[in-house]
């Protein structure tokens, strides 16, 4: 067997005592054995570092090397910062303390670098696990939009592709070229991943995108999730941004000129309203602030495009405009094959709030459902799932936007014949039929 490359594994700890057991369990089951795992403590203060102890001998046992450096607390930029300059390996990859890796985790992104001489970073779907109501964990599996070629620097600023860097395997002959260490910015306490993601799409490298779940994300530990308040997201997001702008100034004029620094520092923004503003109801409960953010995003696409899209537009369609803003700032338009004749449309989950949005926008044009789907169903105006009954002619619209449901009906949905349009699609399919202004828009 070939001599397997060393990957580089960098894990920032800051009192993550209850999680990063699991998380080192994790790594001591990854089928890839050659990894030299940096662990970083960042000042923990609830037992952290004695299970680092604890860990250090069956990690080594497991033929790992391992690098454990004690730092004061300075945050999680600042840790990761510090185990970056550490690496010695052929391939890196970040992961967070608190969350926990499929086995196949480095063996699928590394075996690919190892066997693809022409890519430089691989990225994958992953679970996100989540608490339920009745106290059970819930792990839906995220897929990311999009085709391979749409990864472009535009892409990765302003869609829905995850930008968390616990995603991405990367080639440390790439980082290199990216002089990603050398720019990385650490003073602050907010978010680091534009000081990875931004450098990698920057200088185009080649990416490979495995729609498997590789990676298991808890959203219910203690930090960003539990701090979802109006002010302290609007303060993450403007860190967030600031952080970006300073690294759009800090990429190689010869790669990123004056020009498309504006344009990136641009994208940014909208990226920033976007998130405020279709969170912002449940997040504050207040119409006030709703109002505002969604008048700052409509003035916002209106002056710097020279359209007209109305507040109502805003309220009502608002995926739509989103979408059409991020297919006019990337500068791309979505083809859709023809529907194939004969066969009927039919909307699954028709009684969902997503739902209730779409089906009165999809009325009167080509996607308008002939039947309607619901495991709620009454047999009459709304049916029961028959999966089975459908044709290579059907079209299915998944309609809901949660990723268990979505996960739900893509597994009963695998071997049918019948094309699927899942909920990303239908809003990219109205937003260019409802906003043609903003197909052949460009920033004024």
């Amino acid at each position: 067997m070939a001599e397997q490359g060393k990957v580089s594994m960098v894990v920032p700890c800051y009192n993550k005592v209850k999680w990063i057991g699991a998380m080192l369990d994790s790594v001591i089951a990854q089928e890839w054995d050659n990894i030299e795992l940096i662990l970083v403590n960042d000042g923990s203060t609830d037992g952290t570092r004695e299970v680092i102890a604890e860990y250090e001998p069956r990690l080594r046992a497991r033929g790992y090397e391992v690098v454990i450096i004690d730092q004061e607390n300075g945050g999680c930029c600042k840790a990761v910062h510090t185990g970056l300059l550490c690496m010695t390996g052929e391939y890196m990859c970040i992961i967070d303390a608190d969350d926990e890796l499929d086995p196949r985790y480095v063996s699928t992104m590394a075996g690919w670098l190892e066997s693809n001489a022409e890519y430089d970073y691989c990225i994958c779907d992953y679970l996100q696990i989540t608490l339920g109501k009745d106290g059970k964990l819930n792990k839906p599996h995220y897929r990311f939009r999009g085709p391979e070629d749409s990864y472009t620097p535009e892409f990765f600023l302003c869609n829905d592709l995850n930008k968390a860097a616990w995603a991405f395997l990367t080639r440390m002959s790439y980082i290199r070229k990216c002089r990603l260490i050398d720019t990385f910015y650490f003073e602050t306490r907010g978010s680091y991943e534009p000081s990875f993601f931004i450098p990698l799409s920057i200088y185009g490298g080649k990416m490979k995108h495995f729609r498997i779940p590789l990676y298991y994300y808890n959203s219910y530990a203690e930090g960003m999730a539990h701090n979802r308040t109006f002010e302290r997201l609007s303060y993450y997001w403007s860190e967030y941004h600031r952080v970006v702008l300073i690294m759009l100034g800090r990429m190689d004029k010869t790669v990123l000129d004056k020009y498309k620094r504006r344009y990136f520092a641009n994208l940014s923004v909208f990226y920033t309203l976007k998130i405020h503003m279709r969170g912002s109801v449940s997040l504050v409960g207040g119409q006030s602030k709703t109002e505002y953010l969604r008048r700052s995003y409509m003035y916002t696409v209106n002056n710097w495009f020279n359209v007209d899209i109305s507040y109502e537009d805003i309220c009502e369609k608002t995926d739509c405009v989103c979408r059409a803003v991020e297919l006019a700032l990337t500068g791309t338009r979505q083809q859709f094959a023809d529907l194939p004749p004969g066969g009927k449309i039919i909307a699954y989950g028709a009684l969902g709030k997503s739902a209730a949005n779409l089906l009165p926008l999809l009325d009167g044009t080509a996607l308008s459902p002939a039947e309607l789907w619901d495991k709620a169903g009454d047999g009459a105006a709304v049916r029961k799932p028959d999966f089975a009954a459908l044709t290579a002619r059907d079209t299915v619209l998944v309609l809901p936007a949660s990723a268990a449901v979505v996960a739900e009906v893509s597994d009963a949905l695998a071997d049918s014949p019948a094309r699927v349009l899942y909920k990303p699609e239908v809003d990219d399919y109205l937003a260019q039929l409802l906003f043609p202004q903003l197909a052949d828009a460009e920033l004024c």
